[in-house]
């Protein structure tokens, strides 16, 4: 068989003399131009070559690696004022872009350089055994080669290998610092395989692991990477999807299965415009925002709620406004989500909650808030799903108790408290059938504080009853106005909340229940999930 050269830029002149002219890149219009050329391709868009790329513009704003590009004052200040002053038209966004300068500029020899470093990697080490007697042109992969690859990846990086952080998401770092998260690798594997010209190989991904999808319709699945404390052995391996349907880190057998469209788009909301939990990159953002907004006037977001997240907080902040608004962009990643995942995605949800906190909506935030608890008593919990896990308790314990505080309104609400309790069976739910237990005193004490907030007055005026459930399923739907409530613990409390005293006692005991052995463990996991390293957080605090 023929190795994929046609990947390589530096290699084919035919249909590259217009990416050609793009060099030397020396503004971020040049750099959004090169994505544009390369979507073009369809399924020969090069993964590796846009992850280098998008690698090298973050890394050069915000970690200052590998260039001193030290920007002088005045330029600073004109971009930042040219944004607050420019009207709203295409032209004048792209004319913001060349005013994003790369000094020094990058040349086409130093970036063939790093291309051709990374197909050489994945070329040399390849045992050529696994793919010389496959019949040229449009050959599948098979469980060897994704081993071999995800091994060529893995066996190249530094010790530090299991350990996620920022910037680390691209192909660009494994080049230079030998280091990838897990979702890094798992896209570095992707974009080997196409390498070697395995173009069935492709990007599966829940909201906090990825894997890759191979054959001729994508029915085969490989582990590639790592999540937490997943042995590196499990690379190669099929999925469990008995297991997988029941897990939130696999979206209940429902993830995002890219085409290489969507790939791009996955290397684009992978990239991260933080230098630090305090401050970001107005350079890096906006051209994320400009890449997302190509991605999604292309049709290559459609079925990709996660990234539909990504663009609306971004534009959320943004100077220029478009036709689609935020909180529109936010709606139609909950409708991604229900509509083609089976509404097993949580994160829509904490983003438009977010969003709706963030505008000082405060009983919108809460019925979002329930909304993404409920999506939670589809699975069952493990250790496993500690990221979700940390969004739950820190929404908790923190930002409910804090809104409730600065909206006194909303304990006089009955739709803020019917959301309130559909947080908690949601909570509930997804414990009573997992391996370990959830609601220990450090979530309950303040479950208790903001549900005995609302007056018997108030609570009285919502009807709360057991969910009619046969195998897991609802069988029938209230169409009195009345909330349905699906865990054991919530119905059993449903006499306690209608009455007309709080009975704490009851409340703290019913929903403690099977889960106090566990409270010092957990309380201490959240407090230092990693063990030595902060937490990286998926969604910006709101």
């Amino acid at each position: 068989m023929k190795l994929n050269e046609g990947a390589n830029m530096g290699v084919k002149k035919g249909g590259q003399s217009k990416l050609e002219s793009f060099f030397p890149l020396d503004n971020l219009d040049k750099v959004v131009n090169v994505f544009r050329e390369e979507l073009k391709k369809g399924n020969n868009a090069d993964v590796a070559m846009l992850s280098i790329l998008a690698g090298y513009v973050e890394d050069y704003f915000t970690t200052s690696r590998v260039i001193n590009h030290a920007t002088t004052d005045s330029s600073e200040n004109k971009s930042t004022k040219t944004v607050s002053g420019r009207k709203n038209t295409k032209e004048e966004k792209t004319n913001e872009l060349e005013d994003i300068k790369l000094s020094p500029a990058l040349t086409k020899e130093q970036f063939d350089a790093m291309h051709q470093k990374f197909t050489s990697m994945i070329r040399g080490y390849c045992d050529l055994s696994l793919i010389s007697d496959l019949p040229p042109g449009g050959h599948m992969a098979n469980r060897q080669v994704i081993k071999r690859v995800s091994d060529i990846i893995w066996n190249t990086l530094n010790e530090d290998k299991n350990k996620d952080r920022s910037h680390a998401s691209n192909v660009f770092c494994y080049l230079t610092e030998a280091k990838v998260n897990c979702f890094g690798l798992a896209l570095a594997v992707v974009a080997g395989c196409q390498v070697l010209g395995f173009t069935d190989v492709h990007l599966a991904m829940s909201e906090d692991h990825a894997w890759v999808v191979y054959g001729h319709k994508g029915e085969h699945t490989a582990e590639v990477t790592w999540h937490e404390r997943v042995p590196a052995d499990r690379r190669g391996d099929p999925l469990d999807q008995e297991h997988c349907a029941r897990s939130w880190l696999y979206s209940g057998g429902h993830p995002v299965v890219c085409n290489r469209q969507m790939e791009v788009a996955a290397v684009v909301t992978a990239i991260n415009p933080n230098f630090s939990s305090q401050s970001t990159s107005f350079e890096v953002l906006e051209l994320q925002r400009c890449l997302l907004w190509l991605l999604h006037e292309g049709g290559h977001l459609a079925r990709y709620p996660m990234a539909v997240g990504t663009l609306a907080e971004i534009q959320e902040y943004s100077q220029f406004k478009t036709k689609i608004s935020s909180e529109q962009l936010y709606l139609k990643g909950i409708s991604i989500a229900e509509r083609t995942y089976s509404g097993r995605h949580i994160y829509p949800y904490l983003y438009l909650a977010s969003y709706f906190y963030r505008s000082a909506n405060y009983a919108k935030a809460l019925a979002q808030w329930a909304a993404a608890s409920q999506v939670l008593r589809h699975f069952n919990y493990s250790k496993e799903d500690d990221e979700i896990y940390r969004e739950f308790y820190e929404i908790n314990t923190e930002l409910i108790p804090g809104l409730l505080k600065q909206d006194e309104l909303c304990a006089k609400d009955p739709a803020c408290f019917a959301s309130l309790v559909r947080f908690c069976d949601g909570l509930c739910s997804w414990e009573e059938l997992g391996s370990t237990p959830v609601l220990h005193v450090g979530w309950t004490k303040s479950i208790i504080k903001f549900i005995s907030m609302f007056d018997h007055s108030i609570r009285v005026q919502v009807k709360f009853v057991p969910a009619n459930i046969n195998d897991g399923t609802p069988r029938r739907k209230a169409h009195d106005g009345s909330i349905e409530l699906y865990s054991g613990k919530m119905t059993g409390l449903i006499t306690l909340l209608e009455s007309e005293k709080m009975n704490a006692g009851a409340l703290q005991l019913q929903l403690t229940a099977q889960a106090q052995t566990d409270s010092s463990r957990r309380k201490s996991e959240v407090q230092d999930p990693s063990g030595s390293t902060p937490r990286v957080k998926r969604l910006k605090k709101v």
